[in-house]
């Protein structure tokens, strides 16, 4: 018959990151993070939305791959060194899974956010929002199949 482990939780120590690999493994997370959010985010251009017109579900097929080629990309790229979360929902699910430790999933979660915010910071300072046509996002009525 067999017998079913039980998880144990790792708490982990703030030494992992005091060599090269730990401190590689945070500046990955960072810049897999960044990364999604500025080209996400950035490909979302209300100008660009605004002169669509009948090309509007080429732009979406076009953002929608983009971005998915993004989060394949930053995984691929980041995979060996940190294991590829990019996300604090995925750390979060390594955790529960006791593949990380705890401390492990609070610093990935604090650079996760820190590369987000620094992207959406640099889409801030680099936007001209002044004088940006009417805009409003679609509402759930747009989506009516019938």
């Amino acid at each position: 018959m067999e017998t079913t482990k039980k998880r144990q939780w790792k708490l982990g120590s703030f030494r992992e990151f005091t060599n090269e690999a730990g401190l590689r493994a945070l500046f990955a997370e960072f810049l897999g993070t960044f990364m999604l959010v500025l080209i996400a985010t950035g490909g979302i251009n209300p100008r660009i939305i605004a002169t669509l017109g009948s090309n509007a579900d080429l732009f979406n097929f076009s953002t929608s791959f983009g971005v998915g080629m993004t989060v394949g990309l930053m995984i691929y790229l980041c995979v060996d060194v940190s294991g590829g979360h990019v996300n604090p929902s995925i750390s979060l699910m390594f955790f529960l899974d006791t593949q990380i430790s705890f401390v492990r999933l609070v610093c990935y979660i604090v650079v996760q956010f820190g590369g987000a915010f620094t992207a959406a910071g640099l889409l801030w300072g680099i936007g001209d929002f002044e004088d940006l046509p009417e805009f409003s996002p679609p509402t759930f009525g747009d989506f009516a199949v019938l």
